[in-house]
């Protein structure tokens, strides 16, 4: 597989402030960055804690998830330019998007979305999936995301989707820091997991929890509005709870007879995916069923529906303030936040 890139930190550039910072994850900051050899991208931080023996551990192992990460290459998976480390802090760095993620199209930019689009974006997701189940590490397990939610699918050139953020969940099991998808995850995470992970976040994550969590974004493709979106806390209980107890609602999709090829197949897909484990298919089977439908669509014209819909939401503007005031990444301390000026 070969060893990841190693980037000299001190030559990764990033703002003093908060302008560079894409979001905020469970574990720090995500900043833009720059290098002379890179150009723009995202660098994506960790915190490697414990004595200096354990702390080494702790990278060789990240070093080993990095190392996968960095071997795969599929059009539906964003892949990482390598990795950087500096005192207690490992990164590791991703190309910038300027398309933003699938969870800003759905919820954010208030737009309709064509149900073409909604059926390739979701063919594309599947294609990630099914090339991620086809690798095993060197201990025989498959490779699997582990975190599969809106957020974490990007949109590039044509809005076609790439699977991203799958090393998070990675790495932050070789760094000690909780996965998203635990019992204390934000409810962001906690809708787009498995019932069976929800309930024993120790068990082994296979690769049937990421087809419930592509089910659910099938859910979110269809309607533009996550599981569990009119959950109520008022009304007693915690979303988890709420989970537990009462499946996603299905009544919105009762009526058949109201829907096109395009969405009775997203719709049937999804029903799917989000049946109980020993029911679930493979993600394989999924995504034949989607590719099949989607190939006979006119990509010409979802290639122009997917040009207005960038330029509508200025998806083409330069991402990366070029004036902005910025210092090495290495200068840095977790959580990645801010420094003064005269840190330098």
């Amino acid at each position: 597989m070969g060893t990841p890139i190693w980037h000299n930190p001190s030559k990764i550039h990033t703002s003093y402030d908060a302008t560079d910072v894409v979001c905020e994850g469970v574990h720090g900051k995500i900043r833009r960055g720059f290098s002379l050899e890179l150009g723009h991208f995202v660098v994506k931080c960790y915190q490697v804690t414990g004595t200096p023996v354990s702390a080494k551990e702790i990278k060789d192992r990240v070093n080993n998830s990095a190392t996968i990460l960095h071997s795969l290459r599929h059009e539906n998976i964003v892949s990482i330019y390598g990795v950087t480390s500096w005192d207690q802090c490992y990164a590791v760095l991703t190309p910038f998007m300027s398309g933003g993620s699938l969870y800003t199209l759905l919820r954010k930019s208030h737009l309709e979305i064509v149900d073409g689009l909604k059926l390739r974006i979701a063919r594309d997701i599947s294609a990630g999936l099914v090339y991620l189940h086809s690798i095993k590490k060197s201990n025989g397990q498959i490779v699997t995301h582990g975190s599969l939610k809106p957020s974490n699918i990007l949109l590039g050139a044509n809005l076609r989707a790439m699977i991203t953020d799958f090393d998070a969940a990675q790495i932050a099991t070789c760094t000690g820091q909780q996965s998203t998808t635990g019992r204390s995850a934000p409810t962001n995470a906690i809708v787009y997991s498995a019932p069976e992970r929800i309930n024993d976040i120790y068990t082994l994550y296979q690769p049937s929890m990421d087809v419930y969590s592509f089910g659910t974004i099938l859910y979110e493709l269809i309607l533009q509005r996550a599981p569990y979106n009119n959950f109520n806390q008022s009304d007693g209980g915690s979303l988890f709870q709420h989970i537990n107890t009462n499946p996603p609602d299905m009544t919105q999709f009762d009526n058949p007879e109201e829907q096109n090829d395009m969405l009775q197949c997203l719709t049937d897909e999804m029903k799917r995916c989000m049946t109980r484990e020993t029911l679930r298919p493979s993600i394989r089977v999924v995504h034949i069923h989607l590719d099949e439908v989607n190939h006979h669509q006119d990509h010409s014209l979802l290639g122009d529906e997917a040009h207005r819909l960038m330029r509508t939401l200025n998806m083409y503007q330069i991402p990366y303030d070029t004036t902005v005031e910025r210092t090495s990444i290495k200068n840095f301390q977790y959580p990645f936040s801010s420094i003064p000026r005269n840190q330098s």
